[in-house]
């Protein structure tokens, strides 16, 4: 398993149905180089400090600071720290590879229950 950093992008956030502010896409924290046995970390600036992750907001087309840890906490139902969150997206991304079972992308519509299942398995 290798670990690599390579500037994937800045995350987009903009306001949901409810007008809450939540990623609107762009580019996550972390990925899987295409079933690889390799880890692709997004360096900073942005994604080194989760609590304050520099976004773009599409609504205002300004930059902003997003706390993507509050995010992962709510949607979850959790309270992680940092290192947990971090823990989170790396196993996250550990299950799409070889070596972590080949899971599938179909969750990129709806990453949540993907998961809880990491954080309730792994985690909590």
């Amino acid at each position: 398993m290798q670990l690599q950093t390579q500037n994937l992008g800045q995350l987009s956030v903009g306001p949901d149905e409810y007008g809450r502010i939540v990623p609107q896409g762009g580019y996550p924290p972390a990925e899987n180089a295409d079933g690889a046995i390799i880890i692709i970390v997004n360096p900073p600036p942005g994604w080194n400090n989760l609590a304050a992750v520099k976004a773009l907001n599409i609504a205002t087309n300004m930059q902003t600071t997003y706390n993507y840890l509050t995010y992962l906490n709510q949607v979850l139902g959790a309270n992680m720290s940092p290192l947990q969150a971090d823990t989170l997206i790396l196993l996250h991304e550990f299950e799409h590879t070889p070596l972590g079972g080949n899971a599938s992308a179909n969750h990129r519509g709806n990453p949540t229950g993907y998961n809880k299942a990491i954080y309730a398995k792994c985690i909590k």
